[in-house]
């Protein structure tokens, strides 16, 4: 088995497009093709949640109780604790993007070369959001926490 990293000091966010679609339950998600944040630091939590099923074979008591039966494997779920920055410039639409509710698209990289190493195109709902200036002229920072939409990448690449 691969090795997995939760952990790292870079990376990037991209602003995700919710294309609107009324027949569907979840989201169709298409990213920006601009950069509009660099990650200084992430750190990523993965959880395994056992789902119980009922069906018409479930196993019942004599007053018609139902056992609920396992799923082979579970529902993964993950969340990441970002911090990062941006330039919070208002002609810029970086200033405005990171709104709760909306929808990022994250390289989480863990190592710097010509390949970029890392966990590539995760997309995640903004959970929380906590911008932070910066009085040195220097880019202005942030944190966020982010839930994951779908699988968390399985291998770096």
């Amino acid at each position: 088995m691969a090795a997995r990293f939760f952990a790292g000091v870079e990376g990037r966010l991209k602003l995700a497009l919710i294309a609107p679609n009324l027949a569907l339950d979840i989201p169709v998600l298409s990213a920006s093709t601009v950069t509009i944040a660099g990650i200084t630091d992430w750190k990523v939590t993965l959880t395994a949640e056992q789902a119980g099923i009922v069906h018409f074979e479930s196993p019942a008591t004599a007053t018609g109780v139902l056992g609920t039966e396992q799923i082979q494997g579970g529902i993964e779920t993950w969340t990441a604790e970002i911090t990062g920055f941006y330039y919070a410039d208002p002609s810029s639409p970086s200033a405005y993007v990171f709104t709760l509710g909306s929808f990022a698209k994250i390289d989480f990289i863990i190592g710097k070369n010509n390949s970029d190493f890392g966990y590539k195109a995760a997309y995640a709902k903004v959970m929380n959001y906590t911008p932070a200036s910066s009085v040195n002229g220097g880019p202005d920072k942030f944190t966020m926490s982010v839930a994951g939409h779908g699988l968390f990448p399985q291998t770096p690449s």
